[in-house]
């Protein structure tokens, strides 16, 4: 829900805001929508996206970095469990042709979950946070 809500700029379920993470134009520039595999509980598809959406480990990213220039990706942390909600963060990432070079962070996007019946919505609003 939370990737498709930013690709889209769409609200979340419990929201009546799109989500706007700034940097997803820097995101949105390449051929592909990159999406790490880090932290990804199972497959994900997402429907109406402007462009495919390929998701790769860290390596792949650095190989495509080395042709196709510093590549900018979406990337989940790990998720956090607090009295019944989950916080998920998703962060646009930039890999760079240095393979020396640790990926550098971007904006990232922070939202709380709480079940309600037998859906997930957001509680609060969103964080936009900067790297």
């Amino acid at each position: 829900m939370l990737l498709k809500a930013v690709l889209l700029n769409e609200p979340l379920p419990g929201s009546s805001r799109p989500l706007n993470l700034p940097d997803i134009q820097f995101i949105l520039r390449h051929p592909h929508i990159y999406l790490s595999d880090e932290n990804l509980a199972g497959k994900i598809s997402v429907e109406g996206l402007p462009k495919p959406l390929r998701i790769m480990s860290q390596e792949d990213l650095q190989e495509a970095s080395s042709t196709e220039g510093d590549v900018a990706y979406l990337h989940f942390r790990p998720p956090h469990e607090a009295e019944g909600a989950i916080r998920l963060t998703l962060e646009g990432k930039l890999v760079t042709q240095d393979p020396n070079q640790h990926p550098m962070g971007l904006s990232s996007i922070q939202v709380k979950f709480r079940k309600v019946g037998d859906r997930w919505e957001t509680e609060g609003d969103a964080a936009a946070l900067a790297s």
